[in-house]
């Protein structure tokens, strides 16, 4: 876990990463990438104004969502997953992208935490000294949380919860 400030900007984006390393995968170093699953835990007023992308250490961006204007929903805690990456290897610096599509409306929102999962093609070796490829568990798995920003919604609450009573004995 690392501790990261978080704020997805009114305009701008905004870009954070995780580096994988060997060390970093329980069931040895994925030798071809197949697929990633990218969860993301993120208050915001209107998740449809939210571009999301990945980059992977061999500069491959890919745009796990686009962006849905008509999608006027609140908060947004979804696992995606994305195919683009493959045959990647997973080691080195990932960067997660966040972007407010629509900065005239002038919100902001923070992102909470997220993982990276990576699925792929493991290489072990077999009794006999040849080399099997076969299809591995989850080698890496990455959770960042930003305590920062939990931090911030509970301040957030408070300030609201004063309000409202403040509000609520002045009637």
């Amino acid at each position: 876990m690392r501790d990261l400030v978080q704020v997805i900007p009114r305009e701008g984006q905004l870009e954070t990463n995780v580096t994988v390393s060997p060390k970093n995968c329980e069931n040895g170093t994925i030798q071809q990438l197949e697929h990633v699953l990218l969860t993301v835990n993120i208050t915001f007023p209107r998740r449809g104004h939210l571009r999301i992308a990945i980059t992977t250490p061999e500069n491959t961006t890919s745009v796990i969502v686009p962006g849905r204007p008509t999608d006027e929903e609140p908060d947004l805690a979804w696992t995606f997953m994305t195919i683009h990456h493959w045959g990647e290897r997973t080691e080195g610096t990932w960067l997660l992208h966040v972007e407010n599509t629509h900065p005239h409306l002038n919100n902001a929102g923070v992102l909470h935490d997220w993982e990276l999962k990576f699925h792929g093609t493991i290489d072990t070796a077999v009794q006999d000294g040849e080399v099997d490829s076969s299809i591995g568990p989850v080698c890496c798995d990455f959770f960042v949380r930003d305590s920062a920003a939990i931090t911030h919604s509970t301040t957030l609450t408070l300030i609201n919860l004063v309000l409202v009573l403040l509000f609520h004995n002045t009637q």
